[in-house]
């Protein structure tokens, strides 16, 4: 009936059992003795109209704590391995064929963390411009910067990257395009400390 909405509910709790018990949607696996795989699991939202209508919603909640109960968590955990490669996470905003992609937002409510962390000896990389500009943390603490790309750290400070070149440029007043302080560059030889206006800090990469 196209007038009612579908709906999947767990059992209610009761007197003698007061946490309500779970509802579980699981692939079968594969067939035993054979390289044969488990079976998928797709949830998918339904098209928009076709005089421009929306396409449905997806959304994952987790359950609200009441008084000082904590709320439910989202655990999201791809599939493990003994020798092969553990599954990967794929979190994809949609395209547009003419407009503009959708944003992905990730935010720590009410002064929670936001961790990225790998193991052993896996590498954090942020990537812009379709990964022509890659900043890159490794598993030594390194940050490595892109190409030919500045960074704005505060008040104009930049550091950045032309070439083969490091440079920091250091401004007197963040209001205006004169720099003021030293050129420090160090190019297959010995270290050259000059005073210029403009003060960029260049350093062989």
């Amino acid at each position: 009936n196209s007038a009612y909405q579908a709906i999947i509910y767990g059992p209610s709790a009761s007197v003698s059992n007061t946490s309500a018990e779970r509802i579980i949607i699981q692939g079968a696996p594969g067939y035993t003795g054979t390289a044969g795989e488990g079976g998928d699991i797709y949830l998918w939202a339904g098209p928009g109209g076709s005089s421009g209508g929306d396409g449905g919603d997806i959304k994952i909640r987790a359950g609200r704590g009441t008084t000082t109960g904590s709320g439910g968590y989202l655990n999201f955990q791809a599939g493990n391995s003994v020798d092969g490669n553990g599954g990967y996470i794929n979190i994809e905003s949609g395209s547009s064929a003419n407009g503009t992609g959708g944003n992905i937002t990730i935010d720590a409510n009410s002064g929670g963390n936001l961790d990225l962390y790998t193991s052993a000896a896996g590498v954090i990389r942020l990537n812009t411009a379709g990964g022509n500009y890659v900043w890159q943390f490794d598993s030594n603490g390194n940050l490595t910067l892109p190409t030919n790309g500045t960074t704005i750290i505060h008040n104009g400070l930049l550091i950045g990257s032309e070439g083969t070149y490091a440079f920091i440029d250091i401004p007197n007043n963040a209001n205006s395009n004169l720099y003021g302080g030293l050129r420090v560059v160090n190019q297959d030889g010995p270290v050259t400390i000059t005073s210029f206006l403009q003060s960029r800090i260049v350093t062989g990469k």
